[in-house]
């Protein structure tokens, strides 16, 4: 670069100083550092991918990105950067972010994208005058809809809706006591100006739902994978296990592993393998497999009860495989919307200057051989959020589920 083939935001000749000694720092604010982490990191992902498409070209990947990443104007704006550049690599668990970024705290509400609409669904702090169903204007003095679509892409995902779900949920969280400021419509159409702290650690934010097992009407046991456990799902078995229907709710993450849909297994199953490659040489030119098969074995008691999950946007992991699996098995109906298509594991590291990014590391194999990454599973029965649902205090996949099992 000492002959300038790369812009320089500081319009003159670049220097190169011979020492005896090196500081070997790299930081965003460096110029040649920046250059040097784009090729760093693209060299990571051009080799270790595990989407090669033939007819991307690496090469033109870097050329763009060198000429951004020398015209950054600092680590904040060169972060940026890396956030487009992970995007187009087409892996939709890729992240990157700064080391140094606190994001431990929330302001005390929920919200989601409803109807083209950031609407608030629950509130951690009951004393607000905010309510459910009120919709978010701006943010900072900026509008939602600019933001939303605007952070949208420098998030990876398989659609626009859970790029989405990522944006609005940044939105919330940051560094201790920061402040947001909120412009909101209230149901009555008046509008109100609002400032909140980021005071919640967001270990202690949870959307409430339910109790997470309980009878939710005579003969139908409601069950919450995403606060559940092997451990309490082996005790939860032996209260359902005569039921008439059971509703799993997997609208998140889970740590229940597939083992009790084997009581609804008149045979055999295949659950979802992980299949990870192995690279020998560079450019993806020889590449092996190690398979980790897993078999679900018939379990007793036998169930002959319905099943039915409940699906979001945020069904990923553990649950979109036990989902998977439902599927293919034509074990029950699944009720909601999409799931994420992030059913597999990531591998993070860190790079110089203080960055760390993910990438996928896994291909998941489902059980009738198509990979799973990059895959929604659609629901069998649609039973999308509204705005009128929020405002009424319904759950309407819930709801869905439950009139489905009692039709």
């Amino acid at each position: 670069d000492s002959a300038t083939s790369l812009p320089d935001v500081r319009n003159e000749v670049i220097k190169i100083n011979l020492r005896d000694s090196v500081d070997q720092t790299y930081t965003g604010n460096d110029r040649t550092s920046r250059i040097a982490l784009i090729i760093n990191i693209w060299n990571i992902y051009k080799h270790f991918s595990l989407f090669d498409d033939p007819k991307f070209s690496w090469d033109m990947l870097l050329e763009t990105y060198l000429q951004k990443a020398a015209l950054a104007k600092d680590k904040t704006e060169f972060l940026s950067v890396l956030q487009k550049f992970v995007v187009e690599t087409n892996d939709e668990q890729s992240r990157v972010w700064m080391l140094e970024d606190t994001t431990e705290y929330s302001i005390p509400l929920f919200w989601k994208f409803i109807d083209n609409k950031l609407v608030v669904t629950q509130l951690v702090d009951t004393t607000l005058n905010i309510g459910k169903g009120d919709i978010l204007l701006s943010i900072n003095n900026e509008s939602v809809q600019d933001l939303i679509y605007e952070k949208a892409k420098i998030y990876c995902g398989v659609s626009e809706s859970l790029k989405i779900l990522k944006a609005v949920t940044s939105f919330r969280i940051g560094p201790k006591n920061t402040t947001v400021v909120l412009k909101i419509k209230k149901a009555d159409g008046k509008t109100l100006d609002i400032t909140l702290n980021r005071s919640v650690p967001i270990t202690e934010m949870y959307e409430k739902k339910y109790s997470p097992f309980f009878e939710i009407q005579k003969g139908i046991f409601y069950l919450d994978l995403t606060n559940f456990d092997d451990k309490l799902m082996r005790e939860a078995i032996k209260v359902y296990e005569k039921a008439d229907a059971i509703i799993y709710d997997a609208r998140g993450m889970t740590a229940v592993g597939d083992f009790f849909l084997g009581m609804f297994a008149s045979a055999y199953m295949k659950s979802v393998e992980m299949r990870i490659p192995v690279f020998t040489k560079p450019d993806h030119k020889q590449i092996s497999y190690r398979t980790i098969p897993k078999v679900i074995s018939p379990k007793n008691p036998f169930l002959k009860s319905k099943i039915v999950f409940l699906t979001d946007g945020r069904t990923a992991g553990l649950a979109e495989g036990l989902v998977a699996i439902t599927q293919n098995y034509k074990l029950g109906e699944i009720i909601g919307s999409p799931t994420s298509g992030m059913l597999t594991d990531v591998l993070g590291a860190n790079i110089p200057g203080e960055y760390r990014f993910t990438l996928s590391a896994v291909f998941g194999i489902l059980p009738n051989g198509d990979i799973a990454n990059r895959k929604v599973i659609n629901p069998t029965i649609p039973a999308p959020y509204t705005i009128k649902g929020v405002i009424e205090g319904k759950d309407e996949p819930l709801e869905k589920a439950i009139e489905f099992l009692t039709k």
